[in-house]
């Protein structure tokens, strides 16, 4: 093979590479872009069910574990102690 065939095989595999290491980037970047979404909206979601205007305990599950929450201000009127 001359040098100039040996030249373009070896521009083609590193493009090839450099094509695929951007590739997996923008996929990492995807992936945590879904994975913050998800979070966001989990909390979103605990934050408005936590001020409820009853005051109740609410569930919260992960996998075999439940815990009830209640909002911290909810605590304090029930208490009696007020704002």
């Amino acid at each position: 093979m001359n040098k100039q065939k040996v030249l373009i095989i070896f521009l083609i595999i590193l493009l090839l590479v450099a094509l695929s290491y951007i590739s997996w980037q923008n996929w990492i970047k995807i992936r945590n872009s879904i994975f913050l979404s998800g979070y966001s909206s989990a909390i979103q979601a605990l934050i408005t069910t936590a001020e409820n205007e009853k005051c109740e305990t609410f569930p919260v599950f992960l996998d075999e574990k439940t815990v009830n929450l209640i909002n911290v201000k909810c605590l304090k009127v029930l208490g009696g102690e007020g704002n």
